[in-house]
């Protein structure tokens, strides 16, 4: 039974030597500082402190099994889901971008309902860039 406190020392030494090392300056100017960051967290320190306090006195899911049961959780998300639904930028139609990755010498030719909207419109907002992009040209 030495590992769980092991494991519960190392998660919790990892984390420290995370964010209270070098690597925080280094994320702040390289992306690969802020990634290994980022792995060093959620795919080290995150499986150590989860193994460290299953089962033992800190392990609050033991107590109370209602509050970590899976219905529960999916219930949450299904509502967060729903608030996340609701918000201006996910109604507007601006927010739907269409992108394409096939080069426009192999697209289909269009249909005539999708050449008078593809006429009727000459820009397209993208409310994240900030920026206009012209339609497909006929």
């Amino acid at each position: 039974m030495i590992w769980r406190p092991l494991s519960l020392m190392l998660g919790l030494a990892t984390l420290g030597a995370v964010w209270l090392g070098p690597l925080p300056g280094l994320a702040d100017r390289l992306f690969v500082g802020h990634m290994l960051m980022h792995m060093l967290v959620v795919a080290v320190a995150a499986p150590l402190l989860a193994i460290g306090l299953a089962g033992g006195r800190l392990d609050v899911s033991e107590r109370i099994p209602l509050l970590f049961s899976p219905i529960l959780a999916s219930v949450i998300e299904l509502f967060q889901l729903a608030k996340a639904s609701q918000t201006p930028f996910a109604q507007s139609p601006a927010a739907v971008v269409e992108l394409s990755v096939v080069p426009p010498e192999l697209e289909p030719p269009p249909q005539p309902a999708e050449r008078i909207a593809a006429a009727s419109t000459t820009m397209t907002m993208s409310p994240r860039m900030g920026r206009s992009y012209p339609s497909r040209a006929m």
